[in-house]
């Protein structure tokens, strides 16, 4: 009984509530029409997952009972389900050398981005942002990333924006902060 309700509860949340959000952008967006370079679009699909969670109760998915998920693993593949009805070739943890980048939007061999995501919480964040994401896009032979930074808690935000502060890059567009607290919905 306890595992058929965690399967409903997974069905519900990364199914019920996915088919939703994709009918949305269908039916009141041009989200799926844009002719964008892989940047663009890495960029426009986490400002709308943002958007989802902040805004129209996604954060719901990314919260059980006022948790945050235990890992990055499941906000990844939660992401992962807006990535429908694009000419990009989109590839989940791909390892070219130094260690695996969360997703690299391509086409073809010139035309490449990189997502990476870190929740707030992680205690290596600022090494993260400062070393990771570069050795990630020089394996990847590309310079255009987004940095997408999921934070539960009011502590994890300021934290975070003390950190992007200290690095300089508050404010930069390639750096998405989703607020999926519980509390202040």
């Amino acid at each position: 009984a306890v595992s058929a309700g965690k399967v409903e509860d997974t069905r519900r949340v990364l199914i019920d509530q996915v088919k939703r959000l994709i009918t949305e952008l269908e039916t009141a967006t041009d989200f799926y029409e844009q002719p964008w370079t892989s940047y663009e679009e890495c960029l426009a699909r986490a400002r709308y997952f943002k958007a989802y969670i902040e805004d129209k109760d996604g954060w719901r998915l990314l919260n059980r009972a006022g948790e945050g998920f235990s890992s990055e693993k499941e906000v990844q593949l939660a992401f992962g389900l807006v990535w429908c009805n694009t000419d990009f070739d989109i590839n989940r943890e791909p390892n070219n050398g130094r260690g695996p980048v969360d997703y690299k939007a391509s086409f073809g061999a010139g035309v490449k981005s990189l997502i990476e995501f870190k929740l707030a919480s992680n205690r290596s964040l600022r090494r993260n942002l400062e070393r990771q994401v570069p050795i990630y896009e020089s394996a990847n032979q590309t310079d255009r990333s987004v940095k997408v930074i999921v934070f539960y808690t009011a502590q994890d935000c300021a934290r975070v924006e003390q950190i992007l502060a200290e690095l300089g890059l508050l404010g930069d567009e390639a750096i998405v902060l989703i607020d999926a607290r519980s509390d202040n919905k």
